[in-house]
């Protein structure tokens, strides 16, 4: 658990700036990622997700969830991810017992 815990806390910051800045900009800049969110942000990266694959997951959570629930808004973006990165975890699982 310490390992990860250490990944977390040396995630580019260049990485969760650009993420940051996107989601405040996808928002009008009226809304900035809390603490948890950018630990949420982190645990995506740490787990395989690309900063592309956040954007777009972004770009699809602004265009279903209206601003004034920002909250559900960012859970539906968290749940685009955690169901991208499951599926990719799930393709994988079933090569490795097809290979072996």
């Amino acid at each position: 658990m310490k390992k990860r815990r250490d990944f977390l806390e040396e995630v580019a910051p260049d990485e969760l700036n650009e993420i940051k800045d996107y989601w405040e900009l996808l928002n009008n800049h009226n809304y900035s990622l809390s603490k948890g969110g950018m630990t949420s942000i982190k645990r995506f990266i740490y787990r395989g997700s690309s900063l592309e694959d956040m954007k777009l997951a972004m770009d699809m959570a602004v265009e279903k969830v209206p601003e004034t629930d920002i909250e559900g808004r960012f859970k539906y973006f968290c749940g685009i991810i955690w169901k991208t990165l499951e599926q990719d975890s799930g393709l994988t699982s079933a090569c490795i017992k097809k290979d072996h």
